[in-house]
């Protein structure tokens, strides 16, 4: 058990290496892609998430057997539909990529013989349209 919560905790990386001369961007090297970028590239959010996305599929996606967990299971700051969390070093270039990443993993990992307390932070609005699109139901937070 000890080993498999060890995998949840997630490598530093450095995403890219920028080249700034004038206070302003030349060349990004994208660590991840192995590739040199220019200025327009690495400014752009289409650029960004292309590295984000080849993040999150080498170091953020865990294979967890989830038979071998605990049933109850205590969850904190999904921060669902929250644009300010992203930009506190979640890897995605909008709120509508990580609600659903996240909202993803959810339903792949919880079952309905897991009992989930929430217990800050789910979402910054819309409370009840993201409850709504978890799978299982046994969901327990101070609003509901």
């Amino acid at each position: 058990m000890l080993q498999e919560l060890s995998d949840f905790l997630y490598p530093s990386k450095a995403l890219r290496i920028t080249l700034v001369n004038a206070n302003k961007i030349l060349y990004e090297y994208d660590t991840l892609n192995g590739e040199i970028i220019n200025r327009a590239e690495a400014l752009s959010s289409s650029g960004l998430e292309r590295t984000y996305k080849t993040y999150r599929e080498r170091y953020l996606r865990v294979e967890i057997d989830s038979n071998r967990l605990d049933r109850t299971w205590f969850v904190a700051d999904t921060h669902f539909s929250h644009e300010n969390t992203i930009y506190s070093a979640r890897p995605f270039v909008g709120v509508a990529e990580m609600d659903e990443y996240i909202k993803n993993r959810w339903n792949e990992l919880i079952s309905s013989s897991v009992r989930v307390y929430v217990v800050g932070d789910f979402a910054k609005r819309n409370f009840i349209n993201y409850m709504s699109s978890l799978k299982e139901k046994n969901i327990h937070t101070e609003q509901s």
